[in-house]
């Protein structure tokens, strides 16, 4: 019920009342009790005043399923945007947020940083530890990743599986290269176990990057394309690297590995 209906029916309530208080003067009134037909008016007038009640506490019982309801859709909309198992971002509200932010890049000519980033040799990780704990594994690479982005409107993103993504606003090369190394740090600090790894005894993770200012030829295939090519040129050289999606002249391709440790 919107505030429209909300308030006609208050009106409507308060008209009941006012009519109630009339009818009840008339009873009280020498003409009302030497009327004839009193008794029947009397009856009429308490069934009228049931039915008003019974209104009323329809209407606040139709109220508060209307309360619960839009607190049930509320929480469904997050439902339906959060990862159940990292409990950040899903792929959805990744598809919906990149949308408004490859606008906004349009309209302001801002650069927008994509980063992939993917736990470096995870089956291996499942296959020796248990699903059980690829999931915790799962769980503390998100939190830890999340834990490196400060700025509000960057978004992180389950994308699938052991991916995820990065999304940075108004971020240009330097700025997307330094958080991104920031991550890859951040996991390693974390030192998880990992037997089956040929890279390190831990967990560990590559990235791939690419910064585009949104343009009208260009679409999120490209940004992505792009990224994800990065991010293999990472795994190629090695794994647990950064690697960065440049273009040379605004047209060849440089893919460039950020040194570390």
């Amino acid at each position: 019920m919107d505030d429209e209906e909300h308030i006609f029916i208050m009106n409507l309530f308060a008209e009941e009342e006012d009519t109630i208080r009339e009818a009840e003067q008339v009873l009280n009134s020498e003409i009302g009790r030497g009327d004839k037909l009193l008794p029947h008016f009397d009856k009429l007038l308490n069934a009228y005043k049931k039915l008003s009640r019974q209104t009323k506490r329809i209407v606040r019982m139709a109220d508060n399923l209307q309360r619960d309801l839009n607190v049930a859709t509320d929480r469904l909309s997050v439902l339906c945007r959060i990862d159940q198992l990292t409990n950040i971002a899903n792929r959805r509200c990744l598809e919906e947020t990149y949308s408004i932010e490859w606008q906004r890049s349009l309209r302001s000519a801002t650069p927008l940083a994509v980063i992939i980033i993917d736990i470096d040799f995870f089956k291996q990780y499942n296959d020796s530890y248990g699903h059980a704990k690829g999931d915790t594994c799962l769980q503390i690479v998100a939190q830890a990743i999340k834990q490196t982005l400060k700025r509000p409107q960057d978004l992180l993103a389950r994308y699938g599986g052991e991916e995820f993504v990065v999304l940075l606003p108004e971020t240009n090369d330097p700025g997307a290269l330094n958080v991104a190394e920031g991550i890859r740090s951040a996991i390693e600090v974390q030192s998880i176990p990992h037997r089956m790894s040929t890279v390190s005894n831990y967990v560990t993770i590559s990235v791939g990057v690419c910064v585009m200012t949104a343009n009208l030829l260009d679409n999120k295939d490209v940004h992505f394309f792009r990224a994800d090519q990065a991010l293999y040129q990472a795994k190629e050289n090695g794994r647990n690297k950064v690697v960065i999606w440049e273009a040379e002249g605004g047209s060849t391709p440089q893919l460039t590995t950020l040194p570390h440790g």
